[in-house]
């Protein structure tokens, strides 16, 4: 038997983190090989997200983005209303 992979729940989170951030006002700006880089319209902060996202890494993107538009008195879009 092969290996179990996360390939499926890495991909389907990347689009919804994707998703994600362009509701909350990030925009795309480039990418460098493994990882995109995107600004947020709103507050001018940068994120990067790896083609590859460890779970960790994953809650604390959703975090911090949160974080950001709170401390700037901006309303954000929840992970969960995203689809």
């Amino acid at each position: 038997m092969g290996k179990k992979t996360t390939k499926s729940w890495d991909k389907k989170q990347e689009r919804k983190l994707r998703s994600y951030l362009k509701a909350n006002g990030y925009l795309y700006v480039c990418s460098k090989g493994s990882h995109d880089k995107f600004r947020s319209q709103i507050t001018g902060k940068n994120v990067e997200v790896n083609n590859h996202i460890n779970k960790m890494v994953w809650k604390r993107t959703i975090e911090e983005v949160a974080d950001d538009l709170k401390s700037k008195g901006y309303n954000y879009v929840p992970y969960e209303r995203v689809r």
